[in-house]
């Protein structure tokens, strides 16, 4: 089970997901972002990792599925903070180059700021 909490910058809506992203509730997750994003008129939908307990490889999938979809749209989804274990997951499929991923709040701040002036 997961939990999702948003906030809002003037640029990007920030997902920020507690619990276990996994096989039986992939599909869930997926299309809970996709309508929080599609809600908001802005460029950038950010998953805040840093709570993440676990995420298998179905997570990892909905996380693709929710970049490609959204790319089409002009949009993208970035990451921010996931656990090592998210991390060495990603890179083992070699999708990191598919997400912009952003280690610290301040790099989170500073694009967000950046982005608003």
């Amino acid at each position: 089970m997961y939990t999702i909490t948003t906030k809002m910058f003037p640029d990007m809506i920030l997902f920020q997901v507690t619990g276990k992203v996994l096989l039986p509730n992939a599909i869930q997750f997926q299309e809970e972002i996709a309508q929080l994003f599609e809600a908001q008129k802005v460029y950038e939908g950010c998953i805040d990792l840093s709570e993440m307990e676990k995420m298998d490889n179905s997570g990892i999938g909905a996380l693709v599925s929710l970049s490609d979809h959204f790319i089409k749209e002009g949009r993208f989804i970035s990451l921010y903070s996931p656990k090592e274990e998210i991390k060495e997951l990603i890179k083992s499929i070699g999708i990191e180059k598919f997400f912009t991923i952003y280690d610290t709040k301040q790099e989170l701040r500073h694009h967000s700021l950046s982005e608003a002036s």
